[in-house]
């Protein structure tokens, strides 16, 4: 019969050669001097959608368009409204009444 080393005496016998390797290739961090891998760059572009926009839109007559809307997302739900395709009902039943909402006003007195 063979002696058989257990796996435990493997270890015991690996981890001084082990830490004396891992001891002569690690840098000193503390040292200014110690040779270090370089840097390597990667743009944070480099996978970017190359060609999302099919095409450069005019940005004088977007700014034209968005410009219609003076006081921003309430005149734009305004013309959202007003806009809308006739297949749908103007206003939502609420399901408990069986009537339709009020329209939420704004309060007068304060306008900017």
């Amino acid at each position: 019969m063979k002696p058989v080393l257990s796996i435990w005496a493997c270890f015991a016998l690996a981890l001084p050669l082990a830490s004396a390797a891992a001891a002569q290739t690690l840098p000193d961090a503390a040292n200014p001097d110690a040779p270090v891998a370089p840097a390597t760059y990667r743009s944070v572009f480099a996978d970017t959608p190359v060609g999302v926009e099919p095409e450069h839109s005019d940005w004088k007559k977007a700014n034209a368009e968005v410009g219609q809307f003076r006081r921003g997302h309430v005149d734009l739900l305004k013309w959202e409204d007003q806009h809308k395709p006739s297949s749908q009902p103007s206003a939502p039943v609420h399901p408990a009444s069986g009537s339709t909402p009020r329209p939420i006003t704004a309060p007068s007195g304060h306008q900017h």
